[in-house]
């Protein structure tokens, strides 16, 4: 397993000389399984840069975890280079126990007023999986574990303050 942290800040990507150490994007890890499968942790504007390296990759599926819906956490996804690529399949799932779709809001924001593509326009093969996410990951053969959230707000995170 590898892990590649792309993005750490929260709330607003902070670049500059002062972000150096650790950079100035917002939430996004990366885990490449020994099987070679992709798994991405958020979709804050680490994601960009994610992209570039993965749009040259052309293994299928990516697994896209959403921790919740929080902007700093989806807004890198309409730059994010795979969901551009023709059929390429990517699988984006929450850890919300009550399965609300409300965390997809990846494709909710790319609404041609937030954002000028549609998720409809996109050529990839985009999904919000609304099961559950260790049952659906586990058919996958990629076992994940949930850990409480320590995050401002939990309260509106409404059940999903739970992070896989």
């Amino acid at each position: 397993m590898r892990i590649t942290f792309y993005g750490v800040r929260g709330s607003t990507a902070s670049p500059g000389p002062d972000t150096l150490k650790y950079g100035g994007n917002t939430s996004c890890v990366y885990v490449e399984l020994e099987s070679g499968k992709h798994l991405i942790l958020d979709a804050g504007t680490g994601i960009r840069k994610l992209g570039q390296v993965l749009a040259l990759k052309k293994d299928d599926p990516i697994y896209i975890l959403l921790s919740h819906g929080h902007w700093d956490h989806i807004q890198g996804y309409p730059f994010f280079v795979p969901i551009y690529q023709p059929d390429r399949r990517i699988r984006v799932m929450t850890p919300d126990p009550l399965g609300h779709s409300q965390l997809c809001s990846l494709f909710e924001q790319m609404d041609g007023s937030s954002f000028p593509i549609t998720a409809k326009d996109l050529l990839s093969d985009g999904e919000c999986i609304n099961e559950n996410v260790e049952d659906y990951l586990k058919k996958e053969q990629i076992q994940v574990e949930r850990k409480e959230l320590n995050h401002p707000g939990e309260e509106s995170l409404t059940g999903s303050r739970k992070m896989v």
